[in-house]
């Protein structure tokens, strides 16, 4: 890389970060109003089949949509006044209504119109567990702790393809390495090693210069850099409550299993296609695959580190290691068994 792209990337680094800090400043109040506003419009589009009916009339389903409109008005007008716990307490009741409407007949036929049950689910968990603990619902803009994780939520997402652009190149590149050129050779196995390790190093630098960055923008701003050990909800089985400092090490373990995983996959590759833009055009496939078909293959989701850990993908944060863990020993022996049965292998290791 040429010291102008350097430049290049590292403007484009710091006004990315920069945009994505200024988002973050926006009240939390705002989103959960847009939230409120959407959940009642849909409500509303539900209600429409009983626009004849008496509100005294009408199925059970019915009345349950009512009660569904009256808890968002009174939730809404919590947040107008900003009275957290009035909101925390509405929005458990809405949570319990919402339940019953599972229940009831003719449910199946508004299911687009409803919240889905891991929905439900995971508001239940969070805000009984704000109640329990006395915590105040976040209305302001979000703590420093709560920022990182939205963005290693959003990073989580293009986490995969990002690096599989970024490894693609692996045994193409080894065929070139300067130790070769020097006469020097150093084995394919060791050079692979070397590669990991300083590829490592630079994303843990990055990580480390993004939290830094964003850390002076938030002392800046003088919101202060907030409690780590609020609460957060993430997916074991069921949601469950932790804390946003393990809720990001969680993001952090998921993104470095991922990252060793893609780095295997694409030597895999390579020694298969010899070509790169393959390499990465079957990986991104691949990829795209498990966001078509997330029932069908639920256990290929773990390459989203956001699926796991915010629970879309019905595969625990336990579960997720365990797999990213057991496809990291598969792949390191089939290399290894490729390394043997291929001349290239041979020749270059």
């Amino acid at each position: 890389m040429s010291k102008k792209q350097r430049v290049v990337y590292a403007i484009l680094f710091f006004i990315v970060m920069t945009g994505i800090f200024m988002i973050s400043q926006q009240k939390n109040s705002y989103r959960l109003k847009e939230l409120n506003q959407a959940e009642t419009l849909q409500i509303t589009v539900a209600l429409l089949d009983y626009r004849n009916v008496p509100s005294d009339e009408g199925g059970t389903l019915y009345q349950n949509l009512l009660q569904q409109t009256s808890a968002l008005a009174r939730q809404s007008n919590a947040l107008l006044f900003e009275d957290e716990q009035n909101y925390i307490d509405t929005t458990i009741e809405l949570t319990d209504i919402r339940k019953q409407a599972g229940q009831l007949d003719g449910f199946s036929d508004i299911t687009s119109l409803q919240l889905s049950k891991d929905q439900v689910q995971r508001d239940e968990t969070y805000y009984k567990a704000l109640r329990q603990s006395g915590e105040t619902l976040p209305l302001e803009s979000l703590t420093f702790g709560r920022l990182i994780i939205s963005l290693l939520t959003i990073l989580g997402v293009a986490w995969f393809p990002l690096m599989s652009v970024v490894n693609a190149r692996l045994i193409v590149d080894e065929k070139e390495h300067e130790s070769l050129l020097k006469g020097q050779p150093r084995s394919l196995t060791q050079r692979l090693v070397r590669n990991f390790i300083k590829k490592s190093l630079i994303l843990g630098g990055l990580l480390v210069l993004t939290i830094g960055y964003l850390a002076i923008l938030q002392s800046i701003t003088g919101n202060g850099f907030g409690d780590l050990s609020l609460i957060e909800v993430v997916y074991q089985n069921q949601f469950v409550i932790t804390t946003v400092v393990k809720k990001i090490f969680y993001y952090i373990l998921f993104g470095y299993l991922v990252f060793m995983l893609s780095f295997l996959i694409s030597s895999v590759l390579n020694n298969i296609t010899k070509n790169s833009y393959v390499t990465v055009i079957i990986e991104c496939m691949t990829y795209a695959f498990i966001w078509l078909f997330p029932t069908q293959l639920k256990a290929a989701t773990v390459l989203s580190p956001s699926l796991i850990i915010e629970g879309t993908s019905y595969v625990s944060i336990n579960q997720g290691v365990m797999y990213l863990l057991g496809s990291i020993v598969v792949l390191i022996v089939i290399f290894f068994v490729q390394l043997k049965l291929s001349r290239g292998g041979r020749h270059y290791d």
